[in-house]
C-alpha cells in the first residue's frame, strides 16, 4: 500500500511539472534583423509581423537606419520573455527590458526566449511615431 501511494505522488508530481531539455539559453539562436527607421521610408518597423514560438532563443537586432531616433515599445510581450541580455556599444544590459531606444545610426543585439503564447502589439511611442505607422504585433506560438 504505501509503495502504490509512494508510486501515485510521483506520478502526479511528473505530470504536473514541465521538463526542459538543456540549457534554454545557451542554444543556437534564431536571427532576426529588425529596422526602426529605414533608409528609403523613416517611420517603420520592419518586418511589421514577428512569428515567434515558445521555447526558443531569438536574437533581435534592431538597427536605426534613418534620420532621427526611434524605440521598440511592447509592454505585454516583454512581461512574456526571459531576457538573457542585451548587447549594444560594447556593453551587456541583463534584467526585464521595457523599452529600447536607438538613436540614428544604433544598433542593438537582444537576446530573448518567449515562455508564453499570445499576439502582442509593439510600436515606437516617439511623439507622432506610432500615429505614422510605426506599429506592428509579436505573434507567439
Amino acid at each position: 500500500m504505501k509503495k502504490a501511494i509512494v508510486m501515485l505522488a510521483a506520478v502526479l508530481l511528473s505530470a504536473s511539472m514541465v521538463w526542459a531539455a538543456g540549457d534554454l539559453s545557451r542554444q543556437k539562436s534564431v536571427d532576426l534583423r529588425v529596422l526602426l527607421g529605414a533608409k528609403d521610408a523613416e517611420m517603420v518597423i520592419r518586418p511589421k509581423t514577428w512569428n515567434l514560438e515558445t521555447g526558443k532563443l531569438y536574437k533581435v537586432t534592431l538597427v536605426n537606419e534613418g534620420k532621427v531616433k526611434h524605440e521598440w515599445v511592447a509592454p505585454e510581450f516583454t512581461l512574456t520573455i526571459w531576457t538573457r541580455k542585451v548587447e549594444v556599444g560594447g556593453a551587456e544590459i541583463k534584467g526585464i527590458i521595457n523599452e529600447i531606444e536607438l538613436q540614428p545610426g544604433a544598433k542593438a543585439d537582444w537576446y530573448f526566449v518567449p515562455i508564453r503564447t499570445g499576439t502582442f502589439d509593439m510600436a515606437c511611442e516617439i511623439e507622432g511615431h506610432k500615429e505614422a505607422g510605426m506599429v506592428g504585433k509579436v505573434v507567439v506560438k
